[in-house]
């Protein structure tokens, strides 16, 4: 009875006792982990954020899309305009804006003919930013000077836009928001993100 306990064939079957996990078990179990930690973790990357950055975000990202998508649709430039010092991001048709003529013959080399701002349009969306989260300046690719004041971000017909970063203050906490050029997205990144 003994020799039959001890023999090669019953004492190391992996079939009746494994000794450990295979090696294709460990993978499945760690790609599982990687998958729920991926679903998961965004979520919880949030939650020290404030609600005005939540909503400054998504109000951000899906202006941008509708800003980019109407200036194809409609053939007609359209921008984003950040005013820092009143702390407003404002989207309007880019024929009422006083600063596009401004920046679109400074890319181009140019001096701007007279600016005259025009009036605001019914079409207008404006997002005034609550004391916690301020605008510090946006910068636009090419340059290193970071602009104040009022400032456009062009979404042109072609279905392109500026490549432009905003940064912005939440609680002493710094933001960017990078406005891609070709892509119709927008990444948030925590902290100062340069182009």
């Amino acid at each position: 009875m003994e020799a039959a306990l001890l023999s090669p064939s019953t004492h190391n079957s992996p079939a009746r006792h494994p000794d450990g996990f295979t090696l294709i078990e460990l993978i499945v179990v760690l790609a599982l982990l990687v998958i729920v930690l991926s679903v998961t973790f965004p979520r919880v990357s949030n939650i020290g954020f404030s609600d005005s950055r939540n909503k400054t975000a998504r109000w951000i990202i899906t202006t941008t899309r509708v800003l980019k998508s109407k200036a194809v649709m409609d053939r007609h430039p359209y921008v984003l305009q950040v005013d820092t010092s009143r702390q407003t991001l404002t989207a309007l048709p880019g024929a009422t804006s006083g600063n596009l003529p401004a920046q679109m013959a400074a890319l181009a080399g140019q001096t701007p003919e007279a600016d005259v701002p025009g009036p605001e349009t019914t079409g207008t969306r404006r997002l005034a930013l609550s004391d916690d989260l301020t605008v510090e300046h946006v910068i636009f690719a090419g340059s290193d000077t970071a602009q104040t004041g009022v400032v456009d971000i062009v979404f042109h017909a072609g279905g392109y836009s500026d490549w432009a970063v905003i940064h912005m203050r939440d609680r002493g906490r710094r933001i960017s928001f990078i406005i891609e050029p070709f892509i119709n997205r927008v990444r948030m990144v925590d902290g100062y993100a340069e182009l």
